[in-house]
């Protein structure tokens, strides 16, 4: 998988001014890496990453996985190749409080119609994700008998279900301990040696961790060398 970034820009209105937030930036992402995104609050790392999820449009330029230009779909042909090719991982997790593990993992194949909850298939899926995760004892529990470590590796199981190309991870390590946060950077570092995992994240401690490092500044990406 090959992410191509062309001259992207994004603009917001706030108090009827035009905030340019994205300038005119370009950019290539591969798989087999592990990219890291920096800037200050309010820089516009969320908002990149979320149009690399096709979450938000940009106004200007282009951004393709291999062939697909993202911006040509309609919304339904975005909702399904996000589902089939990205996976978000949220700082807050976003698990669902009313599911146990095993239920919050299975959750996006099931919205899909692939599978039901009892399908011997999906329970194999979701035990080998919990057993690569090193949560597979905890497929009962509930989010509120977790800790945010654990959730954290619960929500980058349910990334990964659906088996995407793509990682994208929006301060992963922003709401966990010094400890929880480095075995979440192991885990995303050893899923990015067969995928394209993108972090954004204001955490220093996670360009150790980086094959290719940038800082967003001004709406562009200026380029670091690796810590590793």
């Amino acid at each position: 998988m090959k992410i191509k970034v062309e001259n992207v820009s994004k603009n917001f209105i706030k108090d009827k001014e035009q905030l340019e937030v994205l300038k005119d930036l370009s950019i290539t992402f591969e798989s087999g890496k592990l990219y890291v995104i920096v800037g200050k609050s309010g820089a516009g790392k969320s908002t990149f990453l979320k149009c690399l999820a096709a979450l938000n449009k940009v106004d200007v330029g282009n951004i393709s996985f291999d062939d697909v230009e993202i911006n040509k779909l309609n919304d339904k042909e975005i909702s399904k190749f996000r589902n089939e090719k990205i996976g978000i991982v949220f700082q807050e997790y976003n698990l669902l409080e009313f599911l146990n593990t095993y239920e919050n993992v299975a959750l996006p194949l099931v919205i899909n119609g692939k599978y039901n909850l009892e399908d011997d298939e999906l329970k194999k899926k979701v035990d080998d994700l919990l057993e690569f995760v090193d949560l597979g004892d905890r497929s009962k529990h509930y989010p509120k008998e977790l800790s945010g470590g654990e959730q954290q590796r619960i929500a980058i199981a349910r990334a990964l279900i659906n088996d995407p190309d793509v990682i994208l991870a929006d301060e992963p390590t922003g709401s966990i301990d010094k400890e929880n946060s480095n075995n979440i950077l192991k885990l995303l570092k050893k899923i990015s040696k067969e995928k394209c995992v993108i972090i954004v994240t204001h955490d220093d401690n996670v360009l150790k961790y980086a094959d290719e490092f940038y800082n967003l500044k001004s709406g562009s990406l200026e380029k670091y060398e690796s810590k590793n």
